[in-house]
């Protein structure tokens, strides 16, 4: 017992429980509601700001909207404000560096696969209308996954490439960066490599030049191969196949060679770097050898020769005409004969394999092909050349029968008519070659030869190519000589001049 306190059993238990149940069941049912309350208005503050920031968007939308009419109505009524807002996207549109190449089936122009097959060292997906997760060094058979109709993306990670197991190249089985697009249709499947340009000219380069040649003459291959290839994006020549270009001669040969390290030092050295002529990225067309004159677009029947693609000699005159602009003359057919039945002794690529070549073309052979192709000319009587290019390339080509004559205009056309193949062509330096189909070039004279009943056609000719643009080996030579790869270019390309993709 305490003195001056009340006793334990003195305390008013009672009193106290009774409020504490009284405290609980207050916060019981009052207090979620209280809660909920403070939800609500956190809610609608949050609705709030949800509205006025909808608000603001309209708003904003709204000012642009009204912005983009006025610039319409400027554009009416002040055409130069136009042209030049079109001139800007124009030069925004210019600064490519991706492209679509189509992948062609083995040794062919063909476009359709029977048969796709991918592998890759590391794992790689597949998205689309398939998706696959496919393991490291699997090989995935799209050709037993796919319906007609469906596409799929074929990505590696990065630095890593795919292999076409299906396809094949000199190098092999060919491995490609970016990625594979694959679309099956009714009769096949086809297949394009998007990538990233400079790494598409990593592939172009070694297939087009050998890497060996001097570090010059690949850097203006580089810028060629480059040049090239920005004109055929713009132009977009094979939008009906979704792509930019095609992996053969057509365009530019791709990835037939692996990448050589000499080759990508040319294509990083050059970076960006391609060639103009009016502003606009050139057709920097190029080609194997000459017979020691490059010719002019005229050679595809163009009405107005192109300023940049003139006739020049690939000789020690060759700096003279950089330097003093002296073109060639128009050639007469006798100053042709003369010419292409010798060799120039100052001509660079006078010892090169294809600078001269002969081939005899028997005269049943061209009589097949004349009456299967103009049955309306009737008997086969003969041929003749009835005018060249500035280059000495044959412009017209007559095919006589007894009917009628028909007329050959173009040098692929030529070409393909009078095709080698099955014959042997006899070389520069002694040896022949029996694997061709076209005529090495359209720079030939011909001489009808006939030995006991049996006639021959017998052409004697230069060069390796169509013959206009840059001569590889022209400019590999000129390499060997000092020149740097701007010299190069500046020769084989007139009035031109060098700036970068990413500023012009």
């Amino acid at each position: 017992m305490e003195k001056n306190g009340e006793t334990y059993k003195n305390i008013p238990w009672r009193w106290i429980w009774t409020i504490a149940g009284a405290v609980i069941i207050f916060l019981v049912m009052f207090l979620p509601g209280i809660w909920e309350g403070k939800q609500r208005e956190e809610e609608k503050k949050y609705l709030e700001k949800l509205q006025a920031e909808q608000q603001m968007a309209e708003a904003k939308n709204t000012r642009k909207k009204t912005e983009q009419q006025q610039e319409r109505n400027e554009e009416i009524d002040n055409p130069t404000t136009s042209l030049t807002n079109m001139e800007q996207e124009k030069n925004t549109e210019r600064k490519e560096t991706i492209i679509r190449v189509l992948i062609s089936v083995d040794g062919t122009d063909q476009y359709l696969h029977s048969d796709v097959r991918i592998s890759c060292p590391a794992p790689y997906l597949v998205k689309g209308d398939i998706t696959v997760q496919q393991k490291a060094g699997t090989e995935l058979c799209l050709s037993e996954r796919m319906q007609p109709g469906q596409t799929v993306i074929v990505e590696a990670p990065d630095t890593m490439s795919l292999t076409l197991n299906s396809v094949r190249r000199s190098q092999g089985a060919p491995a490609y960066q970016g990625i594979l697009e694959v679309t099956r249709e009714k009769q096949g499947f086809r297949v394009i490599n998007q990538v990233d340009l400079e790494s598409y000219l990593k592939g172009v380069v070694p297939s087009e030049m050998p890497a060996d040649a001097p570090a010059e003459a690949l850097c203006a291959q580089a810028v060629c191969a480059r040049t090239y290839a920005v004109r055929q994006i713009r132009e977009e020549r094979m939008k009906e196949w979704g792509a930019d270009v095609d992996d053969t001669v057509s365009c530019q040969v791709y990835n037939n060679i692996s990448e050589q390290a000499a080759s990508s030092q040319a294509v990083d050295a050059t970076r960006g770097m391609i060639i103009l002529s009016d502003g606009e990225p050139i057709e920097a067309y190029f080609f194997s050898t000459s017979w020691g004159w490059t010719d002019t677009d005229e050679v595809w029947n163009a009405k107005r020769s192109a300023s940049y693609l003139r006739s020049i000699a690939v000789s020690h005159k060759a700096v003279e005409t950089m330097v003093n602009g002296t073109l060639q003359p128009e050639m007469s057919e006798q100053s042709f004969r003369e010419r292409i039945s010798q060799r120039d002794a100052g001509d660079y690529e006078k010892e090169d394999v294809w600078y001269r070549w002969k081939v005899c073309i028997p005269w049943e052979m061209l009589q097949e092909r004349s009456e299967r192709k103009w049955p309306q000319l009737g008997a086969f009587t003969g041929l003749s050349i009835q005018g060249r290019n500035p280059g000495g390339g044959v412009k017209t080509l007559e095919i006589q029968g007894e009917n009628q004559n028909a007329t050959l205009e173009n040098e692929y056309a030529i070409r393909k008519f009078l095709s080698v193949k099955g014959l042997s062509v006899s070389r520069n330096d002694g040896s022949v070659c029996d694997t061709m189909e076209l005529l090495p070039s359209a720079c030939f004279i011909v001489d009808f030869r006939k030995e006991q009943g049996a006639g021959t056609f017998v052409f004697t000719g230069g060069g390796y190519g169509h013959g206009v643009g840059m001569s590889q080996n022209g400019a590999k030579h000129l390499a060997e000589n000092g020149l740097g790869w701007r010299d190069i270019l500046q020769i084989f390309y007139q009035n031109i001049t060098i700036e970068n993709l990413q500023e012009y």
